[in-house]
């Protein structure tokens, strides 16, 4: 697990590295790395970011966490984000973006293991959830987290993932029963990823990668509940 940890202040920067690398000490396979508010945007730009779990400060100097971490949903939906600030008013904002925790720096050493003991069992979920579906006689492991959204044309499903789409013979109601809770069913013959999802207005939900996704006036108001549940962070 790859944990990046964001700061303008670099004093405190290396007192919370060193608070998260004593509160992750019995994680498996977990590195710790401080980023600076400029390697950060450069990492998004370059679109290079690979974090894991990303902690990061609100008030960033010249950067607002919030706008960064938008750009870090878009670009890598499955990092698992913790807030931190000095400042409680920051607490109704970001919930305009995806993450798990709010954490008051005042309380960091209370609660921020409390919050990293959330991502964990979240990265650990994300890794041993897959998928496994057969075509053709060709058998197919997807991770869950991978999969932007599903689609039914007929008899068949196409699987849409960041980087090929896969086809199966199976029922959207079938493979749902396989899927985790961020996976809602929009329309009869749409099942979308919420990790994926930009935005929704007027019966089109808008994914990261550019594609339109109808909402149907059937499952509009389901969808919307678990639109809003996600953002909250209680669709899990």
């Amino acid at each position: 697990m790859r944990i990046g940890i964001c700061d303008d202040n670099e004093h405190y920067l290396k007192k919370l590295t060193l608070m998260v690398d004593d509160m992750t000490a019995d994680y498996e396979d977990r590195s710790i790395e401080p980023v600076s508010p400029d390697k950060l945007l450069d990492e998004i730009k370059n679109r290079s970011f690979s974090y894991d779990v990303f902690i990061t400060d609100i008030d960033l100097g010249n950067y607002t966490g919030i706008e960064l971490v938008k750009e870090i949903n878009d670009i890598s939906s499955s990092c698992i984000i913790i807030f931190i600030s000095n400042h409680i008013n920051f607490a109704t904002q970001v919930y305009d973006v995806r993450h798990i925790y709010f954490v008051l720096k005042s309380e960091a050493e209370v609660r921020l293991a409390k919050a990293l003991e959330k991502a964990f069992s979240i990265y650990q979920e994300q890794r041993n959830s897959f998928l496994a579906i057969s075509y053709q006689n060709k058998n197919h492991r997807i991770a869950l987290a991978d999969i932007t959204y599903i689609e039914a044309f007929g008899r068949y499903l196409y699987i849409h993932t960041k980087e090929e789409t896969y086809t199966c013979i199976k029922t959207l109601r079938d493979i749902s029963m396989e899927l985790s809770r961020v996976f809602v069913k929009c329309h009869k013959s749409f099942i979308i990823n919420m990790d994926y999802v930009r935005s929704n207005d007027r019966g089109n939900c808008l994914l990261s990668s550019g594609e339109i996704i109808p909402i149907s006036t059937t499952y509009n108001k389901a969808f919307q509940d678990s639109f809003r549940q996600y953002i909250f962070g209680r669709l899990t």
